[in-house]
């Protein structure tokens, strides 16, 4: 593969919540946000991130939050004391971020990553673009 084709991404699942999908090119897992997820939905759902992150040995996430709804403060809490170890554990390394204009989505997502572990090493990046983020995870 040339340095100027980029691979197309493999599904990995998708709800009218989230679409999950791997992209070989970056090593990582993609999964796109679109309005509200109760809390078992969204539990469900960065659950299956962290399947498909395992089963493709990513070491990146790109994250776009960017038409995501508030996450309630049980599920903030949630991500960082049990999901976040666990994704840790299997070599996360880097995390793009595309975030929106809406204060609420930018706070929500801002209190999960500045409540992660500061010695983690996990590498954060916010974006307001999408191609910016996978040219960042790519190391272009």
């Amino acid at each position: 593969m040339s340095s100027n084709t980029i691979a197309e991404p493999i599904t990995y699942f998708e709800d009218k919540v989230v679409s999950i999908k791997y992209h070989p090119d970056s090593n990582s897992i993609e999964n796109t946000w679109n309005g509200f997820a109760n809390s078992d939905t969204y539990r469900a759902n960065m659950n299956k991130i962290l399947e498909a992150f395992k089963k493709h040995k990513a070491d990146s996430i790109m994250g776009d939050v960017a038409n995501m709804k508030v996450v309630s403060v049980a599920d903030q809490k949630w991500t960082n004391e049990v999901w976040q170890p666990e994704i840790l554990k299997l070599g996360f390394k880097r995390n793009a971020i595309v975030v929106s204009g809406d204060i609420f989505n930018k706070i929500t997502v801002e209190k999960i990553v500045n409540s992660t572990d500061s010695n983690a090493g996990v590498e954060y990046k916010y974006f307001s673009q999408r191609e910016k983020a996978f040219a960042w995870l790519r190391g272009e």
